[in-house]
């Protein structure tokens, strides 16, 4: 059984309305697929644009990094250099605890003595030429006095610094 051209246009006139709305719908199919394309292009070059903007980050941050590492061997550096300072103060500190010692266990009595000494010559020679004045035993006196005042005045600061709360 052939078909005849009749049979195949009443064919296609029943398939026709059914055909249509499949054409209808490849054409919508066709334009938002279009629009996909385009919304993939610009996604396309948004990326690239990240890709750009990471690439300029990572090398922002390889340069902090350095950055942070040349930081921190110079704190190191300077973190020495303080123990070395306070290791030279402590030094000094303890020299000047033993110059003081020294001032006060030898050099002060000696100056002392020499000064009494002075003072028992002067009387003597007061003793002796009565017109002799007794203000030169006095200025010696007073003067070891006044250099005691200060010594005492500086322990006394000494120790007000020690007792101040940080």
């Amino acid at each position: 059984m052939a078909l005849t051209t009749e049979d195949l246009q009443a064919i296609s006139a029943l398939i026709q309305p059914l055909i249509q709305p499949l054409n209808d719908s490849i054409c919508l199919m066709q334009k938002d697929l279009t629009e996909v394309k385009d919304d993939v292009s610009v996604m396309k070059n948004d990326i690239f644009s990240l890709k750009t903007d990471v690439a300029g980050l990572k090398t922002d941050v390889a340069g902090l990094k350095s950055e942070m590492i040349e930081l921190k061997n110079r704190i190191g550096c300077l973190e020495d250099r303080m123990l070395i300072l306070e290791k030279r103060m402590d030094k000094m500190e303890r020299e000047l605890h033993k110059i003081n010692l020294h001032l006060e266990t030898e050099t002060d009595p000696g100056v002392q003595l020499i000064a009494e000494s002075h003072i028992d010559l002067t009387r003597k020679l007061n003793e002796a030429i009565p017109a002799a004045d007794k203000n030169l035993a006095y200025e010696v006196k007073v003067n070891y006095l006044i250099g005691e005042v200060r010594e005492l005045r500086e322990d006394v600061e000494m120790l007000k610094k020690k007792n101040k709360p940080a």
